[in-house]
């Protein structure tokens, strides 16, 4: 009797082509000493007793042979079609375990090609394969955001000029706003966008599913067949859960990284900040709760809003990057208009609201920019900072910044 197996997501499936069955092991987990796993067995054959092929379902202990001859009954019971199911199963848990203690194979490295750049799936914000936190204050613009840069990699549009995506599948999990208001967050940045065709992005509703690693199996499986290109989390809080009891929160952080592990492809996870952070705004501040988040994603960035009389504004700051330079903070106003459309629009400056956290040299560059040439006194009455702090800043920068006769300064054009 022919015997196929082969690894199947984070599982492995055994079938028997002859006799159209089919074993799938899934969620394959250790524990004291022994390893269990989710056992399905499928039969295509009459004879069974199954209405749509489904013969059995429950966790299955592999390492156990006593285990392998109560199913072996049971499923005898069940589908008596001239299998030797003792046999079949001692195979099967042969061939899983020896997978499972083996793990990934021993590969030299140090003499493969190096890529020529950095690797995004959109170009500054995601790199590829990785996981990205997009953090900041509740109601500056996340999700929203987050959306746009969604249609970007689903319809391979550059919706913020200077971001470029690589297209692929999106899939948004949400933990949070529910399906009414990303559907209207989509149907707003495309139409902002002039995209010619309807966009859709596919969604999954999470709050009923609980935290990311309780489906994190199932989810990968979907993932690799789908070839989902970017997948979101909104948001983290929610998708990590809760610690269990005694535990705290760098226990459901790493416990999120790891089910993020599982998907093997590129992640944009929206976050908080702490309310310390969110009242401060000189302060740069950082992923809500465990240092871990920060530690394990490979960029971060922080949202700000600025809303002025001339409109809303966003500040993207750089806050972490592992295989990269840090980039300068993004400047963008998004436009909501009244037929629902929403539009980013990339500015050449950042608008002071917006410099508060940053050096005083980069608040400076940007009161200059705003309102031309300044005496010292005047800037530092504009930024509410000492004279003397702001003439050395001045000084300190001489290839940025000149005084002119007038005695009033000017910021240099390559001053970024």
């Amino acid at each position: 009797m022919r015997r196929e197996f082969e690894r199947q997501g984070l599982g492995y499936v055994m079938r028997l082509p002859d006799l159209a069955t089919e074993l799938a092991v899934g969620y394959v987990r250790r524990s004291r000493g022994e390893t269990h796993g989710e056992l399905t067995v499928m039969c295509a054959l009459p004879g069974t007793r199954s209405s749509d092929g489904h013969i059995h379902q429950a966790t299955f202990n592999l390492s156990g042979s006593e285990a392998r001859n109560r199913l072996a009954k049971t499923l005898t019971a069940r589908a008596d079609i001239g299998i030797d199911w003792v046999d079949v199963l001692e195979d099967l848990c042969r061939r899983v375990l020896a997978k499972e203690r083996a793990g990934d194979p021993i590969e030299k490295v140090g003499a493969l090609p190096v890529p020529i750049g950095e690797t995004y799936r959109l170009d500054p914000m995601l790199p590829q394969d990785q996981t990205t936190i997009l953090f900041g204050d509740g109601g500056v613009g996340k999700s929203t955001l987050a959306a746009a840069l969604a249609v970007s990699v689903q319809t391979g549009a550059s919706l913020v000029e200077g971001w470029v995506p690589r297209r692929a599948p999106v899939l948004y999990l949400d933990w949070e706003a529910g399906r009414n208001s990303l559907n209207r967050r989509v149907r707003g940045v495309a139409m902002g966008g002039h995209l010619p065709d309807v966009v859709q992005i596919d969604y999954r509703n999470c709050r009923r599913a609980g935290p990311l690693h309780a489906f994190a199996e199932d989810l990968a499986t979907v993932v690799d067949r789908e070839g989902y290109g970017l997948v979101i989390v909104d948001s983290v809080g929610m998708a990590a859960g809760v610690g269990s009891e005694g535990g705290d929160a760098n226990e459901s952080a790493l416990r999120l990284f790891s089910a993020i592990g599982y998907l093997q492809t590129t992640v944009l996870a929206i976050d908080h900040i702490n309310k310390t952070d969110a009242a401060d705004e000189h302060r740069k501040a950082r992923p809500y709760g465990s240092i871990y988040k920060g530690l394990l994603a490979r960029a971060t960035w922080e949202l700000r809003l600025s809303n002025t009389e001339r409109g809303s504004f966003l500040g993207l700051y750089h806050t972490k990057s592992n295989d990269s330079a840090m980039l300068a903070p993004v400047s963008l106003q998004v436009l909501h208009e009244d037929d629902g459309s929403i539009r980013y629009e990339r500015l050449d400056r950042m608008p002071i609201g917006l410099t508060k956290s940053l050096t005083q040299r980069d608040q400076i560059v940007a009161v200059l920019r705003e309102y031309g040439h300044m005496t010292a006194d005047e800037i530092a009455d504009v930024l509410s900072l000492a004279e003397n702090k702001v003439r050395a800043v001045l000084s300190r920068h001489g290839d940025q910044f000149v005084k002119l006769p007038s005695g009033k300064w000017e910021v240099l054009g390559r001053a970024v």
